[in-house]
Order: structure tokens, then C-alpha cells, then sequence
């Protein structure tokens, strides 16, 4: 298990890092929120007992993402069951891809939109 051994952060700061909840950091710039965030996923990893299990992260920009995803790693942490992006990219891999195969056969080509006669030839058949 990852040992916080840095004394810089205050007991708000850590009481979030030990919480077993999830945790939704709100304050002002520059008042640590990273940083007790990747403390966080540091100490989650660290507890994992099961390699079906994942600590997601989900940030604004790939940017933040890589940022995080190195500063974990700095700390010595192994970050394989670390999963980190964008919202985009998290409903892209975890939401559609897994079940792309399943609907493949289902996925049609649109057709042109139809012209305002065929519109209202439409309407009057129903």
C-alpha cells in the first residue's frame, strides 16, 4: 500500500486521500487539488487486490491527463490499472467500444433526408 510521506498537505487535504469514497475536490487555484487528487489515485492503486479492478480518473483535456497520469508515476506507483481522460474518451472506451460488436449488424447507413413532397406524402399515409 502506497505510504503518503509527504507533509505538506494539510488534514483536509489528507482526510480526502483516505476517504473510501469518491471525492469531489471544490476550492481556489493554487490550494493543492492535484496534487491531493494524485495522491489519491496513488493510494487507491496501491490498494488493489484484484486486476479486474480500475481507478478511473476523468479530467478536461488529455493534457491534464498525461500530467497526472506522470506525477502518479513519479511517485512510484504502477499505474497499469489506471485508467485516465476525457469524458469523450471514457464513453468511447468503456461505454461503446465493449459493445460495438454486438450492434455492428445493426449500424445502417443514413439515407439523404428525404425532400418536403416525400415529407408530406409521408404525413398523409399515417
Amino acid at each position: 500500500m502506497y505510504i503518503l510521506s509527504d507533509e505538506s498537505l494539510n488534514q483536509e487535504q489528507k482526510a480526502a486521500i483516505y476517504t473510501n469514497d469518491n471525492v469531489l475536490l471544490i476550492a481556489c487555484p493554487g490550494s493543492g487539488k492535484t496534487r491531493t487528487l494524485i495522491y489519491k489515485i496513488a493510494y487507491e492503486l496501491s490498494k488493489m487486490t484484484s486486476s479486474k479492478q480500475f481507478v478511473i480518473a476523468i479530467t478536461y483535456t488529455n493534457t491534464a491527463a498525461e500530467e497526472i497520469k506522470e506525477r502518479v508515476e513519479i511517485l512510484g506507483v504502477d499505474t497499469t490499472q489506471l485508467w485516465i481522460g476525457t469524458i469523450h474518451s471514457f464513453c468511447l472506451h468503456w461505454i461503446l467500444r465493449p459493445y460495438y460488436g454486438e450492434f455492428k449488424h445493426e449500424v445502417r447507413q443514413f439515407q439523404k433526408p428525404y425532400d418536403n413532397q416525400q415529407a408530406e406524402q409521408i404525413s398523409l399515409m399515417v
